[in-house]
């Protein structure tokens, strides 16, 4: 495994996404699509507490990240 860590604008990038799917799930929402939104703010939780995350395991998990954001945000 190879790691790496994260850097600020990810992390605050990681924050957003954490604080826009916490809101859905609030909003009565348990999946939007194809995501598992519970799952997803995990996942956030570990990168967010380990501050790296592994390049080919996890790399692809966050630009799906990116995806929902946008989905969720464009309504």
């Amino acid at each position: 495994m190879q790691y790496k860590d994260i850097n600020d604008k990810q992390k605050k990038f990681l924050l957003k996404c954490h604080s826009k799917i916490g809101e859905t799930i609030m909003g009565g929402a348990t999946h939007v699509y194809q995501w598992e939104l519970e799952r997803e703010l995990k996942f956030i939780n570990k990168i967010l507490s380990d501050r790296q995350y592994d390049i080919y395991y996890d790399s692809d998990r966050l630009n799906s990240l990116g995806n929902l954001y946008k989905y969720i945000t464009k309504g």
